[in-house]
């Protein structure tokens, strides 16, 4: 099944197509590696739309579904590029990293 967390018709339309949902497992990612002060701002958007807001497309788009089951996981997978290392601090991905870790901790539900 194609999906694409940025598309929010998407999303809807893969959480319909589906209804036995107990594990959702999100690989998404992106990695433009911009410069936040320098690099393209279409760039920085797209991590933002990857990492944080589509994760939170299909985290709310599934977790009903998941609920309805009799609960289950939602298992966000992230590179360790979006971890701040020791160097270069002002990579895009860090922003979108830390949104997409608040996304899972925050939605952390007893019912999922």
């Amino acid at each position: 099944m194609a999906l694409d967390i940025t598309d929010s018709t998407s999303v809807a339309a893969a959480a319909r197509a589906t209804g036995d949902v107990t594990v959702l497992i999100d690989n998404a990612g992106s990695s433009a590696g911009t410069d936040l002060l320098a690099g393209d701002l279409d760039n920085i958007r797209l991590e933002m739309d990857t990492h944080y807001f589509g994760t939170l497309s299909v985290v709310r788009g599934f977790a009903p579904q998941i609920a309805a089951n009799g609960g289950g996981a939602i298992l966000n997978i992230q590179s360790s590029s979006t971890s701040p290392p020791g160097r270069a601090r002002r990579r895009s991905s860090l922003g979108p990293g830390a949104g997409r870790r608040e996304v899972g901790s925050s939605s952390r539900s007893p019912w999922l």
